[in-house]
């Protein structure tokens, strides 16, 4: 029923009921790091204090206890950091934000997303790390070979730092031994740029044309040319130190996990690979768009996030 309150605890975590009861009817939930939500005006409580409570735990059911005469349903929510108003979603409003003219720190949004969009671009690759999502990204329509890069909070999308146009056929891209690489089949080499600044810092040719998908195993790096039909390995100066052969159809995507790699064989299947081009799993991807067609996917945080178009999709892994 629409009328049913569930706590904003995400992905299952346990918080602890601060408060219930209170004026109003009012129940609060301890989040930890100084963040708490209130739910005020509930017609039933459905917890006590120190209770703890999950996503899928019903708090209370929605009501208009403390309005003056009748009232339709009603429920007075906010999010606090630290005792001070909190926007969930980061702040939008026309004035000055409350909490950072009162701490000088900016709110940002703190709800999970299942979609990035990159409005007016085409995204080439993603890599995930420590929380953070990487894409290489051209303009959607336009000149394949300018290409930016993006760093967005790979759990809320939001985009935490862009870098200048540069010249290149921008392809896969993966993060390893404190650099981010980028393929680049304009000029045909791996770039190694600088993940703080998003500047490069040098670059290496690649074998044969061409190159797609990228990834890293913790040693070396694993590249995909469709046109020449390989997947090479290398190492971090650029030589060749294994591979093995691919057919040419729908080879961008690369990924490493475990003892092998997971690259893109179909609009939205992929294929886990070893080190000898052994096919050792394949599954396909639910729950997309019609007609979507998968270009790269990076994995990290018990996700996947798969590019295609302008949208990265994030799901359960």
């Amino acid at each position: 029923m629409k009328d049913k309150l569930y706590g904003v605890t995400h992905h299952c975590e346990c918080r602890a009921v601060f408060r219930a009861g209170f004026r109003f009817n009012t129940v609060t939930i301890d989040h930890g790091n100084g963040f708490k939500s209130i739910y005020v005006h509930l017609k039933q409580i459905l917890v006590s204090q120190g209770d703890w409570v999950t996503s899928d735990h019903q708090i209370g059911v929605a009501g208009f206890a403390g309005l003056p005469g009748p009232a339709d349903v009603h429920l007075h929510f906010q999010v606090v950091k630290d005792g001070l108003p909190f926007d969930p979603y980061g702040w939008t409003g026309s004035g000055p934000d409350p909490y950072t003219g009162a701490t000088g720190i900016a709110n940002r949004r703190l709800w999970p997303t299942s979609i990035i969009q990159f409005t007016g671009r085409f995204l080439r690759g993603v890599a995930y790390g420590n929380g953070v999502l990487w894409a290489v990204h051209s303009q959607a329509g336009g000149d394949a070979d300018v290409v930016r890069m993006s760093k967005v909070d790979g759990h809320t999308g939001e985009l935490l730092q862009e870098s200048a146009d540069f010249n290149w056929n921008g392809r896969g891209i993966t993060i390893g031994a404190d650099t981010l690489w980028v393929a680049d089949a304009l000029a045909d080499v791996i770039h190694r740029v600088d993940p703080a600044t998003l500047i490069p810092i040098n670059s290496f040719n690649t074998p044969g044309t061409e190159p797609n998908g990228l990834a890293f195993d913790g040693t070396s790096l694993w590249l995909t040319d469709p046109f020449f039909q390989r997947t090479y390995q290398l190492n971090l100066a650029g030589q060749v130190t294994g591979g093995f052969a691919i057919p040419n159809a729908f080879r961008t995507g690369l990924e490493w996990e475990s003892t092998g790699m997971w690259m893109t064989t179909g609009n939205t299947e992929l294929s886990h690979y070893l080190p000898n081009g052994t096919i050792t799993a394949t599954r396909t991807l639910q729950g997309l768009p019609p007609g979507t067609f998968v270009y790269d996917i990076a994995l990290g945080n018990g996700k996947v996030y798969i590019s295609a178009g302008d949208r990265v999709f994030i799901q359960d892994w």
